[in-house]
């Protein structure tokens, strides 16, 4: 199993986004990025994720933070968070869009920055089936399907 991911003929396919993985977990795990859910939540915090990847590097943040950064102190539990963080201060942005030109530091920020040219909507509603291209707008959306009015104003209550 291990072998597959060190190839290209990994032979299950996303089919939003096309992406191919070595195993069916991993292909499932990559699915919840579409769906807009976030089961895996942070229980020192209560972050949530969509894949309990993301959750286990987040974790790190409340453990013992051994990578300082020489510039401006902060601390971080894994020094992959600290060289990312590096590029802020060194002005990097090694992710660059092939459309427009337009730098990132992530490669997901450019990922999703993708969506404005290709107009791809991986996310989807569960209710009516709208499609989103970000999971936070799905999120904002079903509250039309909730009635839920999370903004009140100070002034008068309205929400």
């Amino acid at each position: 199993m291990h072998q597959k991911l060190h190839t290209d003929n990994n032979p299950y396919m996303c089919k939003v986004c096309g992406k191919s993985y070595s195993s069916t977990y991993s292909l499932k795990e990559h699915e919840k990025l579409h769906s807009g859910l976030t089961p895996y939540k942070c229980e020192v915090c209560g972050k949530v994720y969509a894949q309990r990847s993301g959750l286990k590097m987040h974790e790190g943040v409340h453990k013992e933070t051994p990578h300082k950064c020489s510039i401006c102190g902060k601390m971080f539990g894994l020094p992959n968070c600290l060289k990312v963080h590096m590029l802020i201060h060194y002005g990097k942005k090694p992710h660059k869009c092939e459309t427009c030109g337009m730098s990132f530091r992530l490669s997901g920020n450019l990922r999703r920055h993708r969506r404005v040219h290709t107009g791809e909507k991986p996310y989807s509603c569960e209710v009516c089936g709208k499609r989103f291209g970000q999971p936070s707008n799905v999120k904002a959306h079903m509250q039309i399907h909730t009635g839920m009015k999370p903004y009140t104003c100070q002034k008068c209550g309205k929400s």
